[in-house]
């Protein structure tokens, strides 16, 4: 079960698994928007990842 806060339009702008004071309804780890905030959340990390090594890759380059 996870714990979700919602915008004023209805959109999920957090999920937790542990409860948490803003939170307003439970969702199962089976809901389609679960399922679609980790996997928007997983594609973020992912760019900031890319984000982050881009300039260090930079510099290597430019170093050369």
């Amino acid at each position: 079960m996870f714990y979700v806060q919602r915008d004023a339009d209805g959109r999920l702008i957090r999920v937790e698994a542990a409860p948490f004071t803003e939170s307003t309804e439970r969702a199962s780890a089976d809901d389609h928007e679960i399922q679609s905030w980790f996997a928007n959340q997983s594609v973020e990390s992912s760019l900031l990842q890319l984000r982050q090594t881009d300039p260090e890759m930079i510099r290597v380059l430019e170093d050369l």
